[in-house]
């Protein structure tokens, strides 16, 4: 254990807490931020995992959600971010307001701790009002790496109490489900599609605990990516090796066709920073919903959320930065290389140069799908509201 100390934890005491636990402070320049207020510690931490854990394991690797639903994409540890998300659109009750979060909790942000304590007790007290998919920061060799287990360490130093709560994290990680079917049409998950999916089925058959490494499906669906670039004819490849050194790039037809086998009419995924927050792909077969404004405070992105309605009909809302958030920790490099984990986090979410223009211009890392005009029954509003 990393605690010794056992609590009896008020679980919606601490979450109202937390709710209000950011507030404005000033830098050694005497500029105003937004700060949190620390109300964890290792033994609050260790019971929020222990009763967290069975839920989550208890749900299929498949989870099946209800529309009305809000999909939320990265978060990486901008608490600020996330409190503003859920302040602006309500907070999760089950009833009126459910949430998928499409996995990236964690790194790059100040906050990765307050972010997955909080969503995590948030499926403790409201379970069917939450759902948490798992992204590739929540695999252990990722999220070693970029900032997670830093801050687990550095915020809890003594007698390795940081490592130990890290540990427990990896141990809830490895039972996350991973993708979602939103009233059996939209089909949801962090990375991408596989050419190893034939049928829908094996999204269950998935086999927990989990901490993928080698190629296979679970991979694929935390890693792979759309790109714009691969040819579409066909006799052109569906598949090709990804920039990422881990995983693929898919073709639009590639995704079309699955989407025509499994009589879906919109994948949702995450994983890769766009500048306004969502951008589509193959005819709005596809959208990528990034959550993060700002991300890493250099991108200068706006973060969104996809609402589905009762009859599955899709509406954005964006959230420009917030000039108050705190800054995350930049990329670590121009491209990370598969040299620096056991399992390469490769060019990661925009992390080639400095923010762009467009996403599109992202080269390869984060091969950004541009946005045809609409022409299909998959609705998204051309005007997204935009809040504050």
């Amino acid at each position: 254990m990393a605690a010794d100390v056992k609590v009896e934890l008020d679980a919606g005491a601490l979450m109202r807490r937390m709710q209000e636990a950011v507030y404005k402070d000033k830098t050694k320049d005497d500029k105003e931020v937004w700060a949190v207020k620390n109300e964890l510690t290792p033994a609050i931490i260790e019971e929020v995992i222990r009763r967290a854990t069975p839920i989550i394991r208890a749900e299929p690797m498949r989870l099946e959600v209800k529309a009305p639903v809000y999909c939320v994409g990265d978060i990486h540890g901008q608490f600020t971010d996330l409190m503003r998300i859920f302040k602006k659109t309500g907070w999760p009750d089950g009833q009126s307001r459910r949430y998928l979060f499409l996995g990236d909790y964690v790194d790059r942000g100040p906050n990765s701790l307050e972010c997955i304590v909080f969503l995590l007790l948030v499926k403790v007290i409201h379970p069917s009002a939450i759902y948490l998919l798992r992204g590739n920061h929540e695999c252990s060799a990722v999220n070693r790496v970029y900032g997670f287990y830093e801050e687990c360490c550095s915020r809890f130093p003594e007698n390795h109490v940081g490592r130990g709560l890290w540990d427990q994290f990896q141990d809830l990680f490895n039972w996350m489900p991973m993708t979602a079917l939103i009233s059996r049409r939209i089909l949801c998950m962090h990375g991408g599609i596989s050419p190893m999916l034939q049928e829908l089925s094996q999204l269950n058959d998935i086999e927990r605990p989990v901490d993928p490494f080698a190629a296979c499906l679970a991979v694929d669906l935390l890693w792979a990516d759309p790109s714009p670039q691969m040819a579409n004819g066909p006799l052109d490849p569906l598949y090709e090796a990804s920039a990422r050194g881990i995983s693929h790039h898919f073709s639009k037809r590639a995704l079309q066709e699955l989407c025509k086998k499994f009589s879906i009419d919109l994948v949702v995924r995450g994983h890769q920073v766009v500048q306004d927050g969502y951008e589509f792909f193959a005819h709005r077969h596809l959208v990528t919903v990034f959550s993060a404004p700002n991300y890493c405070g250099t991108f200068n992105n706006f973060g969104a959320l996809l609402y589905v309605d009762w009859d599955c009909q899709c509406s954005m809302t964006t959230f420009p930065p917030d000039p108050l958030a705190p800054k995350g920790k930049g990329p670590k490099a121009a491209e990370t290389t598969i040299d620096e984990m056991d399992i390469d986090d490769g060019k990661e979410e925009g992390g080639t140069a400095a923010a762009p223009t467009r996403p599109e211009r992202v080269k390869q890392a984060s091969q950004a799908p541009p946005t045809p005009k609409a022409k299909s029954q998959r609705r998204v509003y051309a005007q997204p509201i935009v809040v504050d």
